[in-house]
């Protein structure tokens, strides 16, 4: 009986409490030892070490990557410094494609405090990362679809304003000096419309 009260009070959270818990959880003591996890906690173990944490287990990574270690540092400076961390944790598949994750690390408050419990807490952004990805590359195909046309027609549009300065209205007929001083202005005002048009664009650089 005080065997069983001595393990249950190394654990800080009861079985809903962690459950209620968002993304994967694990609790490390002062052992570094894994002394409590989640459901989403296991098969993100799995998942990143081939095998997933049980009750008891080391908390290392065989995974050849310099992000397990920064992490194991953040886990073992928070049980001896109180150190808490916040970053963003990437990790390459072998398939090419990759996955990110917010990782919180911090000191969980226990009632006795020879019980120095880390707990970490890791939450999957890698859909919101990819959509901010691609959002920001249908942005740039917008821009560019949209600055494109301003490119296309002020090449043509200088050089008919060119001519129109090289043409001598007295050389014409009354009619077509009619037309011609209708057409000088619409050329500039479509000139001024699309250096308008750019400039707007240009914000977006």
């Amino acid at each position: 009986m005080k065997e069983t009260t001595t393990i249950s009070t190394s654990k800080p959270f009861s079985l809903t409490q962690l459950s209620a818990l968002s993304g994967a959880v694990w609790l490390i003591d002062q052992k570094m030892k894994v002394i409590q996890l989640n459901l989403e906690g296991r098969m993100l173990s799995k998942a990143w070490r081939g095998k997933s944490f049980s009750e008891g287990d080391s908390f290392k990574f065989k995974v050849d990557s310099s992000n397990f270690s920064i992490l194991v540092e953040k886990v073992k400076n928070c049980l001896l410094k109180k150190e808490s961390a916040d970053f963003d944790f990437r990790h390459d598949t072998p398939d090419g494609d990759y996955g990110l994750w917010k990782v919180n690390v911090k000191q969980v408050n226990s009632l006795y405090p020879e019980n120095i419990t880390a707990l970490v807490q890791i939450i999957d952004i890698s859909s919101i990362e990819k959509k901010m990805i691609q959002i920001q590359e249908e942005n740039e195909r917008l821009r560019e679809l949209a600055i494109r046309p301003s490119h296309i027609l002020r090449s043509p549009l200088s050089s008919i304003l060119g001519l129109l300065e090289l043409m001598d209205e007295d050389q014409l007929d009354e009619d077509n000096q009619k037309y011609f001083s209708y057409l000088k202005p619409l050329a500039k005002e479509l000139d001024d419309v699309i250096k308008s048009n750019a400039k707007k664009i240009s914000i977006f650089d």
